[in-house]
């Protein structure tokens, strides 16, 4: 199986939902044309294939989990040996010790690769062909 990425193990769509409700902020932003990046881990443990599944023990289920994990090693950040500055401008410190705001500025850096969400009437279409 080949999986890029996860999200949390259960429940994304109602956990972004509340999210949304509970931020009104957020909701402005993303109308104003903001486009807000998530921070991608790799996840060090091999799972044998058959029991891969987005709710599987090791995996995080809150923001306190993944910093622990971060800060363990057992979570770097994405491909951090491999193209480092492929998610780099996420500042990952910062998001770590970022318990107060939902968000924060972006300083781009050529070759960013970062997974966005967005207000999908603000988000240009991308090159499909692969």
């Amino acid at each position: 199986m080949d999986i890029d990425l996860f999200t949390t193990p259960t429940r994304t769509h109602d956990g972004i939902q509340t999210l949304l409700k509970d931020n009104p902020g957020i909701v402005r932003k993303l109308k104003a044309k903001t486009v807000f990046v998530l921070p991608a881990f790799d996840h060090m443990e091999i799972i044998p294939d058959s029991q891969l599944s987005a709710d599987h023990w090791s995996f995080p289920t809150n923001k306190n989990e993944v910093t622990k994990l971060y800060e363990d090693g057992v979570m770097p950040q994405f491909r951090l040996h491999q193209y480092e500055k492929g998610h780099r401008s996420t500042n990952y410190s910062k998001w770590i010790g970022n318990n107060t705001k939902a968000s924060y500025p972006i300083k781009y850096e050529y070759g960013y690769e970062p997974y966005v969400i967005g207000a999908k009437k603000n988000i240009p279409r991308f090159y499909d062909f692969f």
